[in-house]
């Protein structure tokens, strides 16, 4: 027997439904929840110690640490051997304006 009576189909087709919103969409992006907590969780680049205009950034001088609102680590490399057009503080968040 190749076909289903009008019931079994209509269970086929609520089946079919539900692995649909099981699966999901398939654009990933970041919850409510991810988008309310992106500031917090993200990392920035800052003055490790004081930072006086001119000196050099280095692993010395500068660190990653929370909350976002500097740059960002994925330009650690571009900011490294770069001089300081201005002094900064601890925990500063690193610019290069």
């Amino acid at each position: 027997k190749a076909s289903l009576n009008p019931k079994k189909f209509q269970e086929l087709i609520t089946k079919i439904r539900n692995v649909e919103i099981l699966l999901g969409n398939y654009l990933k992006k970041p919850s409510k929840s991810e988008l309310k907590n992106k500031k917090i969780v993200r990392k920035s680049i800052v003055a490790k110690n004081n930072i006086m205009k001119g000196e050099i950034f280095s692993d010395v001088n500068i660190i990653c640490k929370r909350p976002e609102g500097g740059i960002s680590p994925i330009y650690w490399n571009n900011i490294i051997g770069k001089k300081s057009k201005q002094n900064f503080k601890v925990d500063d968040f690193i610019s290069l304006k």
